[in-house]
């Protein structure tokens, strides 16, 4: 039988303006299919967390996909569409025809893609408004519909394998690139926060260090072992779960009103 060792270490965990509720954003791939010598993709974004966390108004994003590099020859990364709105489904806040086209424009616009070795590479310089006019008609709001925020639809060429499986996976663990999501706050000065993410599939290394200065909330984990340097700040909240050990570095720290759960176990 396998035991889990649970730690869990709470300080003083208040209750700020933003709320204690996790924000949680699901990144799902759909609409997959391969053709000709193109394999085509959609990234949708939904908000799964309580409706106490309120929704999510998009902001800068880091999306990193791993792939199948053996089905592929020479392939490129694109966007897909001549026009933002044929697949880019971004509402603002206020939504009217108008600012839904100018909301997706400038998403689409804001969105690039490159390759490097297996990895996809996604960037998308989010908004910055300067007043409650221009975030309520320019800043993407994600809440719970399911499949309805689509970012846009993506084209790897070059598949000299139709047989083969792509095989899209989020990073959003290990080291080097891994993909990131912020919200802004709706209220001057629309400070950014990261989001904790869901997906389908993810990947879980073997060995991971977290050495930022800062660690975003959400969770970490790896099949062996974990070493932690950096703080936890106010009111982020983090887990750590390694099969092996996890190793809190002198310079580790959390700030009152952080959190911190650390978990003993195989990757989830």
């Amino acid at each position: 039988m396998r035991h889990s060792l649970i730690f869990f270490l709470l300080i003083n965990f208040l209750s700020f303006d933003r709320g204690t509720a996790q924000t949680v954003l699901k990144l799902s791939i759909e609409n997959d299919y391969i053709s000709g010598s193109n394999y085509f993709f959609d990234i949708f974004l939904q908000r799964i967390s309580s409706p106490d966390s309120g929704n999510i108004y998009l902001g800068n994003a880091d999306l990193i996909l791993s792939f199948n590099q053996q089905m592929f020859s020479s392939p490129t990364l694109n966007k897909v569409g001549l026009t933002p709105q044929a697949y880019c489904t971004f509402m603002p806040q206020n939504e009217s025809t108008v600012n839904n086209l100018v909301t997706q424009t400038n998403y689409y616009n804001s969105t690039s893609g490159i390759i490097e070795d297996n990895l996809l590479i996604i960037n998308l310089n989010g908004p910055t408004p300067s007043d409650s006019i221009v975030f309520g008609t320019r800043v993407a709001k994600i809440d719970s519909q399911i499949s309805f925020h689509r970012l846009g639809r993506f084209m790897i060429s070059g598949v000299n394998n139709t047989n083969g499986d792509p095989d899209l996976r989020w990073k959003t663990l290990g080291t080097g690139l891994k993909t990131k999501f912020f919200t802004l706050d709706s209220i001057a000065p629309f400070h950014s926060f990261p989001i904790e993410l869901s997906t389908e599939k993810n990947t879980c290394p073997d060995y991971l260090e977290i050495n930022d200065p800062t660690i975003p909330s959400g969770s970490y984990q790896v099949l062996l072992d974990l070493s932690v340097s950096g703080m936890i700040n106010t009111p982020d909240m983090v887990t750590l779960r390694a099969g092996v050990s996890v190793e809190l570095q002198p310079d580790f720290s959390i700030q009152t009103g952080g959190t911190l759960q650390i978990q003993i176990g195989g990757c989830q």
